[in-house]
C-alpha cells in the first residue's frame, strides 16, 4: 500500500461508511493477514481492529469499490507470504465459469516483493483445464541442464 497521505473527506461517501460500520469479527482475517506479513500488532482486540481500519480507511476513500482494491492489495500481501524468494508469482480466482489467471513478477528485492501484474487471461472451464494439464506435462518433461 502506498504511503502517501489521504485526505480525509468531508462528506462520507457509502463506501467509507460501509468501512466504518463493519462488525469487528469481519475484519480478522484483514489484520490475520497482515500479522503474517510482518506487521507489528498488538495481541489486543482494540489494536488489531484499529490496524485492520488504518489498512481499510484509505482504500475506501480512494476507490468506491474498496472490496476489489482491498482484494487487490491484499493479493499482494498473499503473494510476498507465498513466494518471497522468487521474483514470480500467479493467482487464479474463479467467478461466474470464468477463471481469471494473473501472473505477477516484481524486481523489488525487499521481503514485501511489490509484486505488479504482467499478464490476465481469462478462460472458461475447458480452457483451464486444457491450460493446466499442458502445465503439468511442461514441468514433468525433463529439461537439458
Amino acid at each position: 500500500m502506498s504511503d502517501c497521505l489521504v485526505a480525509y473527506p468531508k462528506e462520507m461517501s457509502p463506501a467509507l461508511a460501509e468501512v466504518l460500520g463493519m462488525p469487528p469479527h469481519r475484519l480478522y482475517p484483514v489484520w490475520q493477514l497482515m500479522r503474517g506479513v510482518g506487521f507489528d500488532i498488538a495481541h489486543r482486540y482494540e489494536a488489531e481492529v484499529a490496524a485492520a481500519l488504518h489498512f481499510l480507511i484509505p482504500l475506501a476513500i480512494r476507490h468506491e469499490d474498496w472490496r476489489s482494491a482491498a482484494d487487490d492489495e491484499l493479493g499482494r500481501i498473499r503473494h510476498a507470504i507465498r513466494r518471497p524468494a522468487t521474483r514470480y508469482s500467479a493467482d487464479a480466482r474463479y467467478e461466474g465459469g470464468v477463471i481469471t489467471v494473473t501472473a505477477y513478477a516484481s524486481d523489488d528485492p525487499g521481503p514485501m516483493r511489490e509484486f505488479r501484474p504482467v499478464v490476465t487471461i481469462e478462460l472458461d472451464e475447458a480452457h483451464a483445464t486444457e491450460l493446466l494439464g499442458t502445465l503439468m506435462i511442461a514441468l514433468d518433461t525433463p529439461r537439458a541442464e
